[in-house]
């Protein structure tokens, strides 16, 4: 196994934990899934509640409501 960085580790725990539940459309927002370790560190103050929150096709499409 390679050496990896600690921001390296972190952004694969980010993207295994966090993101992938939304790239594979199971929620729309990271704070929808339960299952995630991403509401500890909310309450940690780790990350934002709306951390990672992605456009909505409406808002890259420019029709923001």
């Amino acid at each position: 196994m390679a050496n990896k960085s600690a921001g390296d580790i972190a952004a694969h725990v980010d993207y295994c934990r966090i993101i992938n539940p939304v790239k594979q459309s199971l929620v729309g927002r990271v704070s929808d899934w339960p299952y995630s370790s991403f509401h500890r560190h909310v309450e940690r103050g780790i990350y934002p509640l709306d951390w990672a929150r992605f456009p909505t096709l409406d808002t890259v499409a420019g029709e923001c409501g």
